[in-house]
């Protein structure tokens, strides 16, 4: 309408819808031209929730125009100058959130940038189903002060040097996630989810048992009650159970027995909820819980299969009725759209949860009993394992098995079956005491059986990362076992009396190991015998994070978290001197010279320090350059010069007699870099980073030598160079060791322990060879004929075995 001279909206809403018109039309250009943009004014919200409603109803081709956009201005780029883009980004993050609720929501792009931004008092919340996914996203140097996120997947996000207070986390998943000297000690943390993140010098605070801290890195300082997977509880019923199922959220359990009853129990109170689930009419033998944890699968030697609601406690629908004997277990699919049950009628069925009809016919082929079922977590397979001593696979939807029976246990009953999360694996436990681990691609036996028990074994699971197993049986005994070694866990080498073991060293002549970790001890192992040699040597106060050995092997440097770096004596392992003093805050990292005359230390203050082997004083003054920890530090071999690597994404070198810099920082990592190693004729160096790459530099021209080495599907933790230079060696979290032609930069070779068999992957004619170090006429390998067939090929199928 015309005011005077002048035209306005006749309605505010008239405006709002304007102006997001206006915001989507220029998000949609592609010449980066925003000047039309009201990033510098106040917008309502009702505004923002008009552009999420115009996205809706524009049709494919301008959404997918506008995600594109939407992920070039906010998608993270290491190398973009983060304070120029701040404004622009803030108004986009806040663009998106606000319609988070709407029927069809903008998605945030992958690897979304949020770092440097002031995000104070906004809410990012999801649903349940499906949770919001901002996997991947940046948060470093933000104001999250009272931001809440809820039903969040925060996986590999990186939270440094942000503001946390009051900040609060509901439900989140946060695999892999980076929390590094974090003051948070006013988060409130609800059901989060902490899977193998970074939390070092974390301080938490309001931690309650519904929040997990499963493998992660560095424990916080301070803990409230932490609970992972925990529970001590007398599941209070008149009879015997037979079985125990935990809820997925760990919230409440299952159990079942030979009252015929299914009970459900408080996992906090230890209460028991509502009353027992009655309609069995003889012992109940097996339960299971759905992912989403709305109903419970029971089975019986009633010869019946039930469902019940959870919440109700109510029979979902009639028993589940075809098995003509007992039925003894029962497994769900991660989906909850079938269900699986064996039982003494030699048959496995499937049954389909909704209609709760069988899914065709049953599945034939074990000749005795079957006692347990698990079925794979992309519900492609089933095994199932029964007293005709046999483990078998099945196809779920073929409903044919898969390959010949797994034949290994020596005794009629197999009891119990487990399948690894990844699917590469079986685990089966039965009466002849023995747990049984089974490659399920080539349904071979992996290593030989794990003895140890002395009575039958009744039941086996495996951890969710797959690096154990756990086993019960007879004897009154829980054994754990380590997956790749197969060895009981906590045995044979025992002197450290605290879980991680962080730093070690082999003597250059290949007699002893030192090894070092948070029992803030440093222990000295024979190479040979693999015991302890003396006592371990004791004096830091606090976690022990590095230990080198000197070339004549005459003393060891250890350093740690007591901010102190000290000298052993290898033969008395006794201290020499005081220890050296001078880093304010933790060391991460030492070496010694070939001379042995100078050792190196690096920290979280940020310095590399040279030390006086003799005097014990401090060489110069601290080399100060880094603007982060500093993770790792060499020294070269000639000992004219030190390379070091932090968190600040570089790699340095410095002059070892001037201790000045050497040119400038080596840039290429997009992330922390956790390892440097040097070349033993000092003409290149290597670093491996939380990038997941491994890289090589020219010594003398700084310059990279060709492109990243890329392979590690996981953050990269150590690099090491062979004596003569051809190839590199680094380690991972994704659990391999590679193996890379210096000269070539390829990937020679991909090493997995898996277990006192060990696998080495190969460029050429095979694909997987495997061996046992104890025995190498246990060589054998994976490859394919000239049909494409899998075939095992034997050791004198091998070029140049003796």
């Amino acid at each position: 309408v015309r005011d005077d001279s002048h035209y306005r909206f006749s309605h505010t809403s008239f405006f709002e819808y304007f102006q997001a018109r206006n915001i989507f039309e220029t998000l949609l250009k592609t010449d980066n031209s925003l000047a039309d943009l009201p990033i510098d004014k106040p917008i309502s919200a009702e505004a923002l929730d008009f552009v999420h409603q115009i996205y809706a109803d524009s049709g494919n081709s301008k959404q997918e125009k506008l995600q594109q956009s939407l992920s070039r201005y906010l998608t993270y780029d290491a190398n973009t100058d983060k304070q120029a883009s701040k404004v622009l980004r803030t108004f986009l993050a806040k663009l998106l959130l606000q319609g988070q609720s709407s029927p069809a929501p903008i998605p945030f792009p992958k690897q979304v940038d949020f770092s440097y931004l002031d995000l104070s008092n906004l809410a990012f919340i999801g649903s349940k189903q499906p949770p919001l996914d901002l996997q991947n996203a940046h948060f470093e140097h933000s104001d999250l002060l009272n931001t809440t996120f809820t039903s969040v997947l925060l996986n590999n996000a990186v939270f440094t040097n942000s503001r946390l207070d009051y900040c609060k986390f509901d439900s989140c998943h946060l695999i892999n996630s980076c929390f590094v000297n974090q003051d948070i000690d006013q988060c409130q943390l609800t059901g989060a989810k902490f899977h193998q993140c970074v939390l070092t010098s974390a301080r938490l605070g309001q931690v309650d048992d519904s929040c997990f801290f499963i493998d992660s890195l560095d424990m916080p300082i301070r803990q409230k009650s932490i609970v992972a997977d925990k529970l001590t509880m007398s599941l209070g019923s008149n009879s015997s159970i037979r079985s125990v199922a935990i809820s997925v959220d760990n919230c409440f359990l299952v159990s079942a027995g030979y009252d015929e009853t299914v009970r459900l129990w408080d996992r906090k109170t230890q209460q028991l909820i509502g009353s027992p689930l009655q309609g069995h009419s003889d012992w109940v033998n097996s339960v299971a819980i759905s992912t989403d944890n709305r109903f419970i699968v029971s089975a019986g030697e009633d010869k019946t299969v039930r469902l019940w609601d959870r919440k109700t406690q109510q029979p979902i629908g009639s028993p589940l009725q075809g098995h003509s004997s007992w039925v003894r277990s029962v497994a769900i699919s991660t989906d909850n759209r079938f269900i699986v049950s064996a039982g003494y009628d030699k048959t496995v069925r499937l049954w389909d949860r909704k209609t709760q009809q069988p899914i065709g016919s049953p599945l034939q082929g074990h000749s005795d009993w079957v006692n347990s079922v698990a079925i794979s977590t992309d519900n492609r397979f089933i095994v199932s394992a029964g007293d005709d001593k046999t483990v078998r696979l099945w196809d779920r939807k073929t409903q044919q098995p898969i390959g010949s029976p797994l034949q290994g246990h020596s005794v009629r009953r197999v009891r119990s079956v487990a399948i690894s999360t990844d699917n590469r694996f079986i685990v089966s436990a039965g009466d002849d005491k023995t747990v049984c681990l089974w490659d399920r691609k080539t349904q071979q036996l992996i290593g030989s059986p794990l003895q140890g028990h002395s009575n039958w074994v009744r039941s086996v699971a495996i951890s969710t990362d797959n690096r154990f197993i756990v086993s019960a049986g007879d004897d009154k005994t829980v054994r754990l076992w380590d997956r790749k070694t197969q060895q009981p866990i906590g045995s044979p080498l025992q002197g450290h009396s605290v879980r991680r073991v962080r730093s070690v060293a082999i003597s250059t002549d290949n007699r002893f190991i030192v090894s070092a970790g948070d029992d803030k001890t440093v222990c000295l192992w024979d190479r040979k015998t693999q015991q302890l040699i003396g006592s371990p040597l004791q004096g830091h106060s606090n976690w022990v994070r590095s230990v080198a050995i000197s070339t004549d092997n005459r003393f060891i440097v250890s350093a740690g978290d007591d901010k102190t770096v000290r000298l052993w004596d290898r033969k008395t392992q006794q201290p020499i001197g005081s220890p050296l003093q001078g880093h304010s805050s933790m060391v991460n990292s030492v070496a010694i010279s070939t001379d042995n005359r100078f050792i190196v230390s690096a920290g979280y203050d940020k310095t590399v320090r040279l030390w006086d082997r003799k005097t014990q004083q401090p060489i110069g003054s601290p080399l100060q350059g880094h603007s982060s920890m500093v993770n790792s530090v060499a020294i070269s071999t000639d000992n004219r010069f030190i390379v070091s690597a932090g968190y600040d994404k570089t790699v340095r070198l410095w002059d070892r007699k001037t201790q000045q810099p050497i040119g400038s920082p080596l840039q290429g990592h997009s992330s922390m870099v956790n390892s440097v190693a040097i070349s033993t004729d000092n003409r290149f160096i290597v670093s491996a980073g939380y990038d997941k790459t491994v890289r090589l530099w020219d010594r003398k021209t700084q310059q990279p030598i060709g492109s990243p080495l890329q392979g590690h599907s996981n953050w990269v933790r150590s690099v090491a160079i062979s004596t003569d230079n051809s190839f590199i060696v680094s380690a991972s979290y994704d659990g391999s060791v590679r193996l890379w032609d210096r000269k070539t930069q390829k990937c020679l070779g991909i090493h997995y322990a898996l277990n006192n068999n060990s696998s080495f992957c190969i460029d050429g004619n095979h694909q997987t060879t495997y061996w046992n170090p104890n025995d190498w006429d246990k060589l054998y390998a994976t490859g394919q004929d000239e049909n494409g067939e899998t075939v095992i090929l034997s050791p004198s199928d091998f070029p140049g075995y003796k």
